[in-house]
């Protein structure tokens, strides 16, 4: 088992209402003392974040996330986009991503797992069922998971 440390996440998803859902959620399962979410906008910003560019070059301020949970469909650029090159960095390969999906096909499924994604994951859409699921996943991730010690 890993040890408790606080897990910090990177969240893309242009869905504001989604956002404050997720925030909630965190929230309600007790999961803010076991992690830190920053949250994103779009699959371009995601890509920024990770390799430490434009807006996100302080790495004080940015550290890298130790979990990645992409939304598939933005505007500016969708998840699997993202996913691909975030996964062509070094640094970027090595971080655990999961991709959410409102509708997940197989041609989706598997481009998520071609290009690096640990989990392709139906996007829960209600309270009742994105708390249960984050939790499993910061779970996952603090207990199970082991991750680069560089994060």
């Amino acid at each position: 088992m890993a040890e408790e440390r606080v897990l910090r996440v990177l969240h893309a998803d242009d869905d504001d209402s989604f956002q404050l859902l997720t925030r909630r959620a965190i929230k309600a399962q007790g999961l803010d003392a076991r992690c830190s979410v920053h949250f994103v906008r779009d699959g371009s910003d995601a890509v920024d974040y990770v390799l430490g560019r434009n807006a996100y070059e302080d790495r004080q301020q940015y550290p890298l996330p130790h979990l990645i949970l992409l939304d598939q469909r933005m505007l500016s650029m969708d998840g699997v986009d993202a996913m691909a090159r975030i996964k062509r960095d070094p640094q970027g390969r090595m971080i655990p991503t999961i991709l959410f999906s409102t509708a997940a096909n197989e041609s989706l499924v598997a481009s998520c797992y071609e290009h690096g994604g640990a989990f392709c994951i139906e996007k829960p859409m209600d309270f009742s069922r994105l708390g249960p699921v984050l939790g499993l996943i910061i779970q996952f991730a603090t207990e199970v998971l082991r991750l680069p010690e560089q994060h």
